[in-house]
């Protein structure tokens, strides 16, 4: 622990050396830059400088901060008025330190913006933007209206060096906003004369001649009021002459005479050198004039050949438009034809399947209680329900084929065909004869018609559908599902009888059987096939899925009221749900009552 101890101190030893060191580096780094400025200031300057320095030597060993940012600015100025621009950088910042602690804010931003000119001079406009920024945010605070408006303006001028036209003008305009409610005439003209520069930058001619104007009528103005002002200032010399002279010819005879003609004859002479300075004057006013007009009718001639080009783009891009158009109305009356073929097609697909479907009369014969409540997606559907009666025997089916609109209707027709088939080659009353054995030859024939192999990349088409098979008499259902189940409501309760979690096509499972669910009936009992379309659709405040276990509620909430009125809830409940969303699927829910 000694041994540790003693090693700190002996860093800590080292690292005060280390600090000695840079000090005094520092030290006589800046003497060497105050000995070397002071070698380019004249012998005058020089004791002033060194006046300055032993001032600031005497207040700073007393801590008084106002007379020490007093001489630093006073030799800042010095030094900035030599050209000494770093070192004059130095001591002002020395006195904005100065002021910092004083409070003193009037100072402070007048050091900001000398700092600012300075690095303006330097082509640091990048580093002169920061102060003139300070001292405008002081300004802004004591607002004083001029003194914001140097400020832009020099924010402007920098800008402007920097090439970043845009924003100079936007300072700028707030500047002349500002000089405008001042009536400040001289620094008017000096916003309209940067601004027009920049629009002259930006390529915006009609602007940078606009400016141009109004910076020159202002100048016209004020050279006018200091010709006036110096035209005044000689008659009044003159008129006093001329009271000098009569008073002297009062008390002399030829000799005053004399002198005041000879006085006459001078002040005749400096009237004609008046005259000629204002001739002079305007004649440059004339030819300044003469350049605006010229200047003015140049832009005039290229704003009109930029109108006659735009105009003639215009043109062009119009004419390929129209051709554009006519082409387009061409493809889109094909396209229309197409469609409408496409859409006869269709039209005439539905006929067809709506033909194949059971008929409705057909039902009522079998189950006087009963609902179908059917809602394709599109068109034509990929859902599809069948009853068939045979010696007494009565199959009841819902099947969802895979897709929905043209490709699921092929499929249907598939189904329903091999489903026709299976039930006319079938005799019910055989003992293989089941709802199961019905899917098991449904799934043979879907995976031998579709060429199914279970290869990675083949498409999974096939069915999801559940069966049921009456007995006479409507005592016993035999029930299969593939992927759909069934519900039956007894006694206001609701029993699920689930379905092989398995399609009607090639799967894993495809040599196993489907299973076969025998159900004793009793009078009243309800029976509801469906496939997934009404559970699976978005919609409520969220977009999320109806969910199989709100549709079970739904079916015990209604269960007790006759068929139509079931179907008629059922439907308003999904379009309530739907809220707004898109139908995702076919919906086709089956309704039995045992009578």
């Amino acid at each position: 622990m000694l041994q540790f101890r003693h090693l700190i101190l002996k860093d800590v030893k080292y690292l005060n050396f280390f600090l000695i060191l840079c000090t005094f580096a520092i030290f006589i780094a800046t003497k060497t830059s105050a000995q070397e400025s002071l070698s380019k200031l004249s012998e005058a300057d020089r004791q002033v400088y060194n006046e300055y320095q032993n001032q600031i030597s005497r207040f700073a060993s007393v801590s008084n901060h106002y007379e020490l940012a007093r001489y630093y600015t006073l030799a800042g100025n010095l030094l900035w008025k030599n050209k000494l621009h770093e070192d004059a950088i130095r001591f002002f910042e020395k006195a904005l330190d100065e002021n910092r602690i004083l409070g003193n804010q009037n100072a402070i931003k007048v050091l900001n913006n000398n700092i600012g000119i300075i690095y303006t001079e330097l082509g640091k406009d990048e580093t002169a933007l920061i102060y003139f920024n300070e001292s405008l945010k002081i300004n802004r605070a004591l607002n004083k209206k001029a003194e914001i408006a140097y400020d832009l303006i020099n924010i402007g001028l920098s800008l402007q060096n920097l090439g970043r036209y845009s924003e100079s003008n936007q300072k700028l305009e707030e500047a002349l906003e500002l000089t405008k409610e001042e009536n400040d005439l001289k620094t008017m003209k000096t916003c309209y004369g940067m601004m027009a520069e920049n629009y002259e930058k930006l390529g915006n001619s009609a602007k940078s001649m606009e400016y141009y104007n109004q910076f020159n009528s202002i100048q016209k103005f004020l050279q006018q009021q200091e010709i006036d002002r110096a035209t005044e200032a000689k008659n009044q010399a003159e008129a006093r002459r001329l009271m000098t002279e009569l008073e002297l010819a009062s008390t002399q005879d030829t000799l005053s005479q004399v002198i005041e003609i000879s006085k006459e004859k001078e002040m005749q002479i400096r009237l004609l050198n008046t005259e000629k300075q204002l001739q002079e004057s305007k004649i440059k006013e004339q030819e300044a004039r003469i350049r605006s007009e010229r200047l003015f009718r140049l832009v005039l001639v290229g704003i009109v050949f930029f109108v006659l080009l735009v105009a003639f783009l215009i043109y062009i891009q119009l004419r390929q438009k129209k051709k554009a158009n006519e082409l387009l109305a061409q493809k889109n009356a094909e396209i229309s034809a197409q469609k409408q073929k496409i859409t006869d097609s269709i039209h005439y697909a539905h006929r067809i399947q709506k033909a194949v479907l059971t008929p409705r009369e057909e039902i009522l014969h079998v189950f006087a209680g009963h609902f179908i409540y059917f809602q394709p997606r599109e068109l034509v559907s990929g859902d599809f329900y069948l009853l068939s009666e045979t010696k007494g025997y009565v199959v009841v089916s819902a099947v969802d084929c895979t897709g929905h609109g043209v490709p699921g209707a092929f499929m249907s027709m598939l189904g329903i065909s091999f489903l026709n088939e299976i039930l006319s080659s079938y005799d019910p009353t055989g003992k293989d004869f089941s709802a199961a054995t019905i899917l098991n030859q449904m799934r043979e024939k879907i995976i031998l018609s579709l060429h199914q192999t279970g290869a990675r990349k083949e498409t999974k088409d096939g069915m999801d559908m559940s069966i049921c098979l009456f007995e006479p008499g409507l005592k016993k259902v035999h029930f299969a599902g593939a992927h759909n189940s069934m519900y039956l409501i007894r006694n206001n309760e609701l029993q699920q009888f689930d379905a092989d979690k398995m399609p009607i096509s090639i799967h894993r499972n495809a040599e196993k059987p489907f299973t076969n669910h025998e159900i004793p009936l009793q009078k009243d009992d309800c029976i509801y096939l469906f496939t997934d379309g009404y559970a699976d659709q978005p919609g409520g405040e969220k977009g999320r899925k109806f969910l199989s276990r709100n549709l079970k509620q739904l079916l015990l909430d209604i269960h007790t009221r006759n068929m139509n009125e079931q179907k008629a809830i059922l439907q308003q409940t999904f379009e309530n749900w739907k809220n707004g969303y898109p139908q995702r699927d076919d919906i086709l829910i089956l309704g039995i009552k045992i009578p």
